[in-house]
């Protein structure tokens, strides 16, 4: 950190690419840069293997770029932009290359956004780049900023790890759970109603007109009817309320006037049954 924050902010600025920058991390070269300043003594005393290392590790990031880094373009140039990160292409430096974006985002929202400007950031395959902590606190303050994020991941796991994923839902307004194997940790946070369950009292197979009923609590969204949910279904999950819906398909071709336009969604408190989903 020390060695990069030394090449980045030399009194002859920033460098401009790159390549400027791991010509920058050489020891002579910073030697060069920070002659006659207070801080040349510190930076004379990097030993030459770690600069060389540090310079070995960012020339592997940078050759997986491929000089895509080095342009004009940045979050503030434009309403709507869209980066697509090729794993196959980039391989492991995949999740760093997110996790540069990731923190190019939060500074751009801390420093380089327009104060009243809103924001959305929309990460598909978020367990690609998923870095636990560190993205689990940007959902946190994201919104102290005026932005907003969307997170799209295929498991509960693939949020950054038990401890991230559990920060990531705690703080999340709103939760689209499509049908998944494992939907238990996700569907707690619609919180439980109270249902009524009855019992009887049989003898040899016959009923014996006794019986009991108690109150018991019972998940909002139950974990097999997710698991059931067909394509185009899902839990919207949020304020400890769930509500199965069906989103409208896109059409293919050009819009046309649709005569059964679904009606206002649901207020009540109450779970629509399997075949009265929401229509969005």
């Amino acid at each position: 950190v020390n060695l990069v924050r030394a090449a980045c902010t030399a009194p002859a600025g920033p460098p401009s690419s790159s390549g400027h920058l791991l010509r920058r991390l050489d020891r002579n070269a910073l030697c060069e840069l920070w002659a006659g300043h207070e801080r040349a003594a510190q930076v004379m005393a990097f030993k030459v293997e770690h600069v060389d290392a540090c310079r070995q590790r960012y020339a592997a990031f940078f050759d997986a770029t491929a000089g895509q880094l080095d342009g004009r373009w940045a979050f503030e140039d434009t309403d709507c932009g869209y980066l697509l990160l090729n794993e196959l292409l980039y391989g492991e430096e995949t999740s760093k290359l997110g996790r540069f974006l990731v923190e190019d985002f939060k500074q751009y929202l801390a420093a380089r956004k327009q104060a009243k400007q809103r924001v959305l950031l929309i990460v598909d395959e978020f367990s690609a780049i998923a870095d636990g902590e560190r993205v689990a606190r940007m959902i946190e303050v994201v919104r102290s900023y005026g932005g907003a994020v969307v997170l799209a991941v295929q498991a509960y796991e693939g949020m950054g790890g038990e401890q991230a994923a559990a920060r990531i839902l705690n703080a999340a307004y709103t939760v689209f759970l499509h049908a998944i194997p494992d939907p238990e940790l996700i569907v707690r946070a619609a919180g439980t109603r109270l249902a009524i369950e009855s019992s009887y009292q049989h003898e040899r197979g016959l009923a014996t007109d006794f019986g009991s009923a108690r109150q018991q609590h019972q998940l909002r969204a139950d974990p097999n009817d997710v698991r059931r949910l067909r394509e185009g279904m899902c839990f919207v999950i949020g304020s400890g309320r769930a509500q199965r819906v069906q989103i409208a398909a896109v059409p293919n071709g050009p819009a046309t006037h649709r005569q059964d336009q679904p009606g206002p969604p649901r207020t009540d408190d109450s779970d629509p049954g399997p075949d009265e989903p929401l229509r969005l």
